[in-house]
Order: structure tokens, then sequence, then C-alpha cells
């Protein structure tokens, strides 16, 4: 014998995943469509009388200036001048070539004179189409507006039909949620007057949007008289009963979709459960499009050289500007994304910003195969860095750069954005620095603590200064991801990791350890929270479209390289004299010199320069010097004028 199953709730109502959201693919040819539906507006009736009437006026006032008349006349005049001006530029040239021919000459005169006429009638009418051209604008841009109330309309309709299927859904939703809730014991029940009353939770506030439902848990409310009143079932915590990782699970499996609960911890918003619509269990998109991300590129933050990083929660495009992300550790093992996720980036920055503003350092130790495909580009300075010996070299030149620019801009601007305003012709790059696998300096002796120390100190001061680094790794290692180096990544990006501890090695948390695994699902991280992002992807083809558009740009100038490098791995009185002198205008007190060289600590700092302090006479370079105080207290190295004989 068989059992119908009762048709319940669940049966009759749940929606199935995905019922009201589909991935849509915009072609190229249709993106104008697209944002002509974005800008429609519906008019109403009083409105579009009120456009049509403009359009009616307008039309008039243009028939009466003749302005079909005079657009007609316009193009013939210039038609006839075009064989009048190539025929100029033909005497021009034979004039330049023989300069003494009279025929020509004359030749010349006669055309300038046949030219005259024309050329003055042209200007003429040129002059009166200008004073048109407002009424020309306006009249085509009320016309397009009434034409497209049809798409307005239909936008209309598409988000009234989908709002309804929403609130819909969030009734469902609600009544399986309490449901499942009442199931597992999570209310009160009482008699009164021999019947049964249930006592539920119940929400206060119900948020809808296209990626999730938001429910907040009505824990009390404010009376009148200003007391406050629990309303929470007896018995039923929030915390303990409610959001429960179990409890989750169950409401998970009742509502077909991922459910997770949010709380604040301060108490200022209260608690949620939020049912996550999109298929993915962490409620984020599955697949993002390189191209699809670059159609919403920020131009109007372009200077500030934004990338983009990867789509959150509600479908929010997380980008980064290199004014608040100067430097970036990503990590992840084989697969995660990690290296789609530097090609995305760079190939955002390629074909948006000119070898001017920008050059690119490349740093590859497994051969080089991995940036390869960029060698040819214009924005890239020397060559992809392979071996050990040539890292340290590079990074030796970039330091150079880095203390040639801390001269430049000290005592002229804070930073490089506010210099390149006051000094337009000493207009210095952006560097960027990008070092693929970075954990493979670590065997290599003191090249390897000299190629960290470089990293760190470029960390520490490069900001500022316009010089900036993405260091990227598979394998996290605490020996070269020390605290000095990581302490100036201010945004860190990592893919799916197999333990915890490796997960806090580089977010300093286990949250990449606990990621979906979804090909190109990654954790972002600008300050102490982890989101959970879904990066875009680019294929071989965007690349080579990227690169060919970076291509177009004029190939610039070497980058220029200061002849003498200012740091050693060893420092000492000499050497932090040496750098007072030549860089910090003869300041010398220990923070100056702490914030410079970058690989000291204050402690270090501070004793270099009270040995300093202590000196009667410094020699440097065949000059002498002695401590003085300036104002503030400030300490200052000042030359020893001469006594001649």
């Amino acid at each position: 014998m068989s059992i119908e199953p009762r048709k319940g709730l669940l049966d009759e109502a749940a929606p199935a995943p995905l019922s009201t959201f589909t991935n849509t693919v915009i072609s190229p040819e249709n993106i104008a469509l697209e944002e002509r539906k974005a800008r429609a507006v519906v008019l109403s009736r009083r409105d579009k009388r009120r456009v049509e009437g403009r359009i009616t006026v307008i039309e008039q006032s243009l028939r009466g200036a003749e302005y079909p008349t005079l657009r007609l006349l316009y193009r013939e005049v210039r038609d006839q001048l075009k064989p009048l001006q190539e025929r100029w530029n033909q005497l021009v040239e034979m004039l330049q070539a023989t300069p003494d021919d009279e025929t020509l000459k004359a030749a010349q005169q006669q055309l300038k004179q046949d030219v005259e006429e024309p050329y003055h009638k042209w200007l003429q009418l040129k002059s009166q189409l200008r004073k048109l051209q407002p009424l020309v604008t306006e009249h085509r841009n009320l016309v397009e507006l009434l034409n497209d109330q049809v798409l307005a309309k239909e936008r209309e309709q598409i988000e009234r039909k989908l709002s309804a299927q929403l609130k819909a859904e969030l009734k469902i939703y609600e009544q399986l949620i309490i449901a499942c809730w009442n199931r597992l014991g999570f209310k009160h029940e009482y008699e009164k007057k021999g019947k049964r009353k249930i006592i539920s939770v119940k929400f206060s506030r119900r948020v809808v949007t296209m990626d999730a439902h938001y429910f907040q848990i009505d824990t009390g409310y404010k009376s009148i008289s200003g007391k406050w009143f629990d309303r929470m079932p007896q018995g039923v915590y929030v915390a303990e009963h409610l959001l429960h990782e179990k409890t989750l699970t169950e409401l998970s499996i009742t509502c077909r979709h991922q459910v997770t609960g949010v709380y604040d911890k301060h108490g200022n918003s209260g608690a949620w459960v939020v049912v996550h619509r999109l298929e993915a269990v962490d409620g984020l998109m599955n697949y993002v499009h390189f191209n699809d991300v670059m159609q919403r590129y920020p131009w109007q933050d372009a200077k500030r050289l934004p990338v983009p990083i990867g789509v959150s929660h509600n479908r929010t495009l997380q980008w980064g500007t290199f004014t608040e992300v100067p430097h970036m550790l990503i990590a992840g093992y084989t697969g995660s994304g990690k290296s789609n996720l530097v090609n995305v980036m760079l190939c955002s920055l390629m074909q948006t910003q000119s070898p001017d503003d920008l050059r690119v350092v490349l740093i590859d130790l497994k051969g080089g195969m991995e940036f390869d495909i960029y060698k040819d580009i214009p924005h890239l300075h020397g060559t992809i860095v392979s071996e050990i010996d040539a890292v340290e070299e590079i990074l030796e030149d970039i330091v150079a750069v880095l203390y040639y620019r801390m001269g430049k801009i000290r005592g002229t601007a804070k930073d490089i954005d506010v210099y390149r305003r006051r000094k337009p012709d000493e207009y210095m790059p952006r560097i960027l620095i990008v070092f693929d696998e970075v954990a493979s300096v670590g065997d290599h002796g003191p090249t390897s603590k000299q190629i960290l120390q470089y990293i760190a100190l470029i960390g520490r001061l490069g900001r500022a200064l316009g010089i900036h680094s993405w260091l990227c790794t598979q394998r996290p290692d605490t020996k070269v991801l020390t605290g000095a180096v990581k302490a100036n990544m201010t945004a860190r990006i990592s893919g799916r990791m197999s333990t915890a501890a490796d997960s806090i090695t580089v977010l300093g948390n286990g949250s990449a350890a606990t990621l979906a695994a979804v090909e190109g699902r990654m954790i972002w991280m600008r300050g102490p929270d982890p989101m959970p992002i879904q990066t875009p992807h680019i294929t071989e083809d965007a690349i080579y479209e990227s690169i060919h558009k970076a291509q177009s740009f004029k190939s610039p100038p070497p980058l220029l390289i200061p002849e003498r490098k200012v740091i050693d791995v060893i420092w000492t009185p000499e050497k932090i004299i040496e750098l007072s002198l030549e860089h910090l205008g003869g300041k010398i007190t220990w923070k100056a010199v702490y914030e410079a060289a970058g690989d000291l600590s204050q402690s270090q700092a501070r004793d270099l320069v009270k040995s300093i302090w202590k000196m009667d006479c410094i020699e440097f370079q065949g000059k002498q010097y002695k401590v003085q105080t300036g104002q503030s207290n400030v300490r200052f190295l000042r030359e020893i004028p001469s006594i001649n004989p």
C-alpha cells in the first residue's frame, strides 16, 4: 500500500531556485539599447503634453530660422571648398620644392581670391547653425524621450512583475522559517480557557533584494511611554537557538536555499535571518566575465587607477584604487584563481592607463612563463625578471627611484598626486611591481634578506611616492611573509586554502579555509572583516584584446633610474648621516630616520641618531657639520663654514 504524501506549504508554494533570476548576456550591439532602457523615464500625461508642446515650439522656431535650408547650403559650400582646399595644399607643397616659381605664386594668389568668397559664406553659415544648435539638441533629446516611452513602460512592467514575485517569495520564506522554528520547539506554548495557545518568533523588518531576503528578528519594542518590552517567546534565545549552526542547516533544507544568520555584536541593528536566492551556498554569483565588469569601469575615478576585484553580495562591484589600496597580498593554491585575478587587474590597467601614468615591473621566478604574454606592452619597465639576482637589482633600482622622489616631493607636496598638479613639467608615473611567487625568495641567504628589506621599504614608503606592489604566492611562508612585509599590505586577497593555519598566515583569520569550492571564489580584505567575492574571469582572447589596446599607446621614454643607491643591509652612523644630508634636508631625528630607512626598528633608529647627536664634528664629502637645534626642538645637521686665511 502506498501512502500519498500530504500536500503542504513547501510543496505548494516554495519557489524553485532561480525562479525569478536569470543571468543575461548582453551583446555589444545591444549595449546602446540597454543603456536607453536604463535611462528611459515614464512620463505622466501632463508631462507628456508639455514635452509635445515644447517640441512644436522648437520646430516652429527652426522653420522660422530656415534651419533645413541653412543646413543644405552649409553642406553645398563645404563640398565646394574641399577640392579648393586640396588644390591649395598641392600648391603649398610645390612651392616648398620650388619657392621661386612665379607661375605657382600667381596660381596660389588666384586660388586665394577664388576661395575667399565661399570661405566667408561658409563661416557665416556655420555661425548661424551654431546659434541654432542648442535648439536642435533639445529637440533631439525631447523626441528621444517620447520615443523611449515604450521602453520605459516595458521596463516598468518587468520591474513591477519582478517586485510582486519577490514579495510573494518573501511571504513564503517568512512562513517557512517560522514553521521550522516552531517544529524545532523554538516557541512558547500555554493554555488559556482550555485552549492551547502558541507564541511564535516574529519579524520586525523585512528587506527584499534580487540576491537575498532579509528578516530582522523582533526581539523587543519601545512603547509610547518610552519603556522597552521583550517580544521573544519565553525560553527562546537568538544566538543559542534561532541562529545556531544546526538551526540554520535545518532552515536551509526547509527553504531549499542557503540560509545564514547575521547579528550586530554591538546590538545596534539587531539579528537577521538571510535567505540567499542565488544558486551558490554563500549567496554569491558563480561566474562574472571580465568584459561585463569593464563595461562598468568608473571612468570618473580613472586617475586613482581603479582595478576590478570582484562581485560581492547584492552584486556589488568591488574596486581597489591605488590611492586606497597601494599594496596587495594575493594568495591561493593552484586553481584558486590567483593568476586569473592578476591578469584581470593587469589588463584593466593597461587598457585604461597610459604608460606616461603607469609603469609596470613584472617579476616571475617560475621561468617568466606567467607574464611572458605581456613582454611587448609599452608599460613594461625593462624586461620580465625571472632570476633571483635580477630581482635584487631591479628592486635596488626602484628603491633608488623611491629615495629620489622623496627628495623631490619633500617640502613641495604631501604625495605624488599633489606634486603632479603643482609641477606638471616634472610629471612622474606611478610604478607597479607585480611579484609572482614571492615565497621563492626565501632560500637564498643574504640575497633573500636584502630583497625582503626592499619589499618592506617599498611597502612602508611607496604609497605617497607612487610606488606600489602586488605580492603573489601559492604557499604561505612565514619566513617570507614576515610581519614587516605584511604590515603595509593594506589589502589582502586569498583563494581557498586547505587549512585554517594557511589562511591565518595570509589573512589573519581562517575564512579562506571555509570558502565555497567555486572557481574564482576568494576572500577580499581591506579592513578587519573578510568579504567573500567572485572574481571576474578573463579569457585568453580578452587578454590579447587588452594587450592590443595597450600597444596603441605611444612608447614612453625609459624610466629615469638615479645612479646612486641609498640603502644598505647594515645601517651605520655614517649611512644615517648620508641619508640625512642627501634625502632629509639635514634633518636628524630618530622618527624621520625610522620612516626613511624602512628596515630599522624604532629603537635602532633612536640609538643611531643619539650617537650622532653626541658627535662634536661630523665630516661628510670633505665638509664639516655639527648638530644644531631648530624650531620645535628639531635637530639638523648644519655645515660649519670654513675660515680662509
